[in-house]
């Protein structure tokens, strides 16, 4: 019986050593447990903020393709203006030219004809002093 006894003993002092070291296992794996969940919080609310980051940036692409298409029509008007401007500078450069030359030939004649008017009265002054 005694040494039942002691085999009891023996046995509830290695449960008793099992126990604490499970009891240790437990709060080891609690501690790790708690920490597993504060770091998935903290994935969350780092998702939620990268989420956010995501949305402006999607916002300011959006806009930032808004204005850029703008800024090209505008860009696309401004060329076509300026084709047009050049062709009707061009235009009215030919014309212009060609009002000079026409200018200057009317003075041609106006200068031949004022030559020949003064050679007329010339020649009828020297025709009448005779």
């Amino acid at each position: 019986m005694e040494s039942e006894l002691t085999e009891n003993r023996t046995k509830i002092r290695e449960l008793d050593a099992l126990v604490r070291t499970k009891l240790t296992e437990l709060a080891a794996l609690e501690s790790m447990h708690a920490s597993t969940a504060s770091e998935l919080e903290a994935t969350r609310q780092a998702k939620l903020a990268m989420e956010g980051q995501l949305a402006e940036t999607q916002t300011q692409l959006q806009s930032a393709q808004s204005n850029l298409a703008k800024e090209q029509f505008v860009s696309q008007r401004v060329a076509e203006s300026h084709e047009r401007l050049h062709e009707q500078a061009s235009q009215l450069q030919t014309t212009l030219e060609e009002q000079v030359k026409q200018k200057n030939l009317l003075f041609e004649k106006i200068s031949r004809k004022s030559t020949l008017h003064s050679q007329n009265r010339e020649s009828i002054a020297s025709l009448t002093s005779t």
